[in-house]
């Protein structure tokens, strides 16, 4: 039931439940998002927190990704978050850590290593979305 959705495509964060579209002022546009829930699509792109978030990494957006949108995407209750970093040849994947007592945090991320690290797993895998994968050693390859 989980749809893909890239670039451009309007994500809207409101500040609180029931917040009219035209009144809500954080709107971000990630790379690559997947909504599972249906009733999040609108006409204008996505209301509230997408499922999974993929961020690609550029010098230009970089610090942004990192920091900025990472906060966000966390405050807002993005389930799973992933960077991808081509210039490194890395995936780091968060997930969002459910705390009764305090706010939502997303974990230390796990770094799936570039391709050319010897015996070390290349697999970044959803926690969240069943049988959602990818390979670095695939998604680095030098054509």
């Amino acid at each position: 039931p989980c749809e893909p959705f890239s670039a451009p495509f309007d994500v809207y964060l409101p500040e609180f439940p029931d917040q009219d579209i035209n009144e809500i002022d954080t709107i971000v546009q990630p790379d690559l998002i997947i909504i599972c829930d249906s009733s999040k699509i609108i006409q204008k792109g996505c209301l509230g927190a997408p499922d999974l978030v993929v961020e690609i990494l550029s010098p230009s957006t970089a610090k942004k990704d990192m920091n900025e949108k990472f906060l966000l995407y966390e405050k807002h209750g993005v389930k799973e978050y992933w960077v991808v970093d081509p210039g490194n040849r890395y995936v780091r994947v968060f997930h969002l850590q459910t705390n009764d007592t305090e706010a939502d945090k997303y974990d230390d991320g796990i770094l799936i290593p570039p391709a050319d690290w010897r015996d070390e797993n290349t697999i970044a895998e959803s926690l969240i979305l069943e049988g959602f994968k990818v390979d670095t050693a695939e998604l680095f390859k030098e054509p």
